[in-house]
């Protein structure tokens, strides 16, 4: 069996669906990747603006910011002995 990827537009995709069906089950199996489902879900969210996007510096400060925080005391403490 080989894989072919398809990049097929949201009003097309039931008419692929349909063509496929002729195919005897064991010939065509079609595969989503959950990655992509939820990139698109994601941008989805964005745009319609249920979710806001962080910009990457703001979101690396965040996370340098709690590991400072969460890491401090063992810095500390390993300089202190």
């Amino acid at each position: 069996m080989q894989t072919v990827v398809l990049e097929v537009e949201p009003e097309a995709l039931e008419d692929l669906r349909a063509f496929i069906a002729h195919y005897p089950k064991n010939k065509i199996t079609i595969k989503t990747d959950p990655i992509a489902q939820e990139l698109a879900e994601r941008i989805r969210r964005i745009d319609s603006g249920e979710e806001m996007m962080t910009p990457l510096k703001e979101g690396m400060d965040r996370v340098r910011q709690e590991l400072k925080r969460r890491y401090a005391s063992q810095r500390n403490s390993a300089f202190s002995g």
